[in-house]
């Protein structure tokens, strides 16, 4: 029980830490698109 517990205690972490990067890396593609542009504005 101990070994499934920890296993989806993982996937749920792992599933945090994948959205945060996939909004991480939406934030740096509009970053960069502003900065071709000629204005760098950075999203929070």
């Amino acid at each position: 029980e101990a070994i499934l517990s920890y296993e989806n205690n993982c996937r749920e972490l792992i599933k945090i830490v994948d959205d945060f990067l996939s909004q991480t890396m939406e934030s740096n593609d509009q970053i960069v698109e502003s900065s071709i542009n000629g204005k760098i504005i950075l999203l929070k």
